[in-house]
């Protein structure tokens, strides 16, 4: 069974928000695609990325409860084939906490996307730690994605250096203060999936380590009050990324550091427009055991999936 952590999809009721590749209102041509390349199912999110003038946030309860509906009807008319996630603010307060329950439990989904920083809050704030107590009682995963706008967003405003370079920053930034801060520390249980490979966390999860083991040299700078009493690698081993990236070299990395069995594909189509197939040879055409490339294609998604 071939699982693809990682597609979007918009309720057509996000038509009017912004501009958005059509690709991410057709469900019938991301059904067509799996067909082509064989993959049985896909994990529905929404990235909630839609920026611009005028254009609110995605993050607003209205459209979460919007998002919310669409992702329980696909998941009915759909069943077998797409398995949709909720989405919440999880720093929105009671009420957003009252729609994740529900999304959870009446609603029926199996999972909730949110964004790495919702306004410039991040995960480490206090705010969501009452929204990752939620959602670890009920045992679903927390796919994290990054949001249109990334730190240091002045300063990549052309060359699309938002999507190459800030997104993934935002990605790793917003995972190591929440991990520093003793948000698996304090949540075991709770399962978190970060996109893209996890952003740039691979390439600076042992400075960090670094940093965590100097924290008593005042000549390094300030470290912070302490919330966590290991390495903070043993945490960042306790996270789940997905493969997309198209860049097998980077890949190897990471499954070497976080293990085989805490790596699901992930094709980011729609609206990344590439073959289906292209995201499946990533894996396929590694230099790793015939069983790990089956645990990542999706073994290990069945297992987060409890399919």
């Amino acid at each position: 069974m071939i699982i693809d952590f990682h597609t979007h999809l918009y309720p057509p009721a996000f038509r009017k928000l912004g501009m958005v590749p059509p690709s991410m209102f057709d469900v019938e041509e991301l059904l067509r695609r799996m067909d082509d390349a064989q993959v049985d199912l896909a994990v529905v999110h929404s990235p909630q990325i839609l920026i611009g003038p005028g254009v609110p946030s995605l993050n607003a309860l209205e459209h979460i409860k919007t998002y919310n509906e669409f992702a329980a009807e696909l998941n009915v008319r759909h069943q077998g084939r797409l398995l949709a996630f909720g989405v919440a603010n999880p720093f929105g307060g009671d009420a957003d906490l009252r729609e994740t329950e529900e999304a959870l439990t009446k609603k029926g989904l199996s999972g909730i996307a949110i964004n790495s920083n919702v306004g410039g809050e991040y995960l480490d704030s206090s705010k969501a730690r009452a929204f990752f107590r939620l959602v670890a009682q009920h045992e679903v995963p927390v796919f994290v994605h990054p949001p249109g706008l990334s730190v240091g967003a002045e300063l990549m405003g052309d060359y699309r250096l938002m999507e190459s370079l800030g997104r993934p920053f935002d990605t790793a930034l917003s995972i190591a203060r929440a991990l520093i801060t003793g948000l698996l520390h304090e949540i075991p249980n709770l399962t978190l999936v970060a996109a893209h490979m996890g952003g740039a966390l691979i390439s600076c999860v042992t400075r960090i380590d670094t940093g965590w083991r100097l924290r008593s040299d005042p000549t390094f700078g300030p470290w912070g009050p302490e919330h966590i009493n290991r390495s903070p690698l043993e945490y960042f081993r306790m996270l789940y990324v997905d493969s997309m990236g198209f860049n097998p070299w980077a890949l190897r990395a990471v499954i070497e550091f976080f293990g085989a069995d805490h790596v699901v594909v992930g094709s980011d189509f729609p609206p990344i427009d590439f073959p289906l197939t292209r995201t499946l040879d990533t894996v396929r055409h590694l230099e790793i055991p015939e069983v790990d490339k089956q645990s990542i294609l999706g073994k290990n998604a069945r297992r987060l999936l409890k399919l």
